[in-house]
């Protein structure tokens, strides 16, 4: 057995009232995996110490 780092990613969970909203516990090792599609309206917030250092399309 092998032990080392390890990264995954979060996968936010639905409210269990409305499934369109959802959340994830921040944890600094993760990636957080946000699907989105052209015409919907995707909110992301963040804590008042946090910001964004790098923003990218991917296409």
């Amino acid at each position: 057995m092998m032990c080392g780092a390890a990264w995954a990613a979060a996968i936010p969970q639905a409210s269990r009232y409305d499934s369109r909203v959802q959340q994830v516990i921040y944890n600094p090792q993760n990636v957080t995996v946000v699907n989105t599609k052209p015409g919907f309206m995707t909110t992301l917030v963040f804590d008042n110490d946090e910001a964004v250092i790098s923003a990218k399309t991917w296409l």
